[in-house]
């Protein structure tokens, strides 16, 4: 059985599990299938939750056809994309859950100094491309920083790691 590359899950499904346990389950026994959300439901607390469970996209039903195009190949790719209206909600929704910032120089200790500025792009609200341009390093390079500060602070998604660093060097 080949592994999907991309999947689209809709939140509401018949026989009593909702889409946010498929997305759990495919993260752990597919975690290369980049899920994108669709859902007729624009709730911030749900898109939050999805994009920490795994999910690479949120989107509503109502979303034009071209935009699900393109967030199908960047999600493909490696991206997080989420309806433009949930952007800033689902930010401070995510922003919220993280874990309190403790000790910053131990989160920053844990990094390059070239993830350390890549983390603060982030938070700051460059796009990878954005800050392979600021970096002048290709996007490769740029998205390789990002996967490995992912890894190292056990985050899921750029949109996550965006809502950290927003929260970590705002308490520095």
């Amino acid at each position: 059985v080949r592994e999907a590359e991309c999947l689209l899950l809709g939140l509401d499904l018949p026989a009593g599990d909702t889409g946010l346990d498929v997305l759990e389950a495919v993260g752990n026994c597919s975690p290369g299938t980049a899920v994108i959300v669709l859902t007729g439901t624009a709730d911030p607390a749900v898109a939050a939750t999805a994009l920490a469970l795994g999910a690479r996209g949120f989107l509503t039903k109502d979303c034009r056809p071209e935009v699900l195009r393109d967030a199908v190949s960047s999600a493909y790719n490696g991206e997080t994309v989420i309806a433009e209206a949930l952007v800033g909600p689902v930010l401070r929704a995510l922003t919220s859950r993280q874990r309190s910032v403790r000790d910053v120089q131990l989160v920053l200790s844990r990094l390059t100094p070239r993830e350390q500025e890549v983390l603060r792009l982030l938070g700051d609200g460059l796009t990878r491309g954005d800050i392979a341009r600021k970096l002048r390093v290709s996007p490769h390079t740029a998205r390789t920083h990002l996967q490995r500060l992912l890894v190292k602070l056990s985050l899921h998604s750029q949109l996550e790691a965006a809502a950290y660093a927003r929260q970590l060097f705002q308490a520095s």
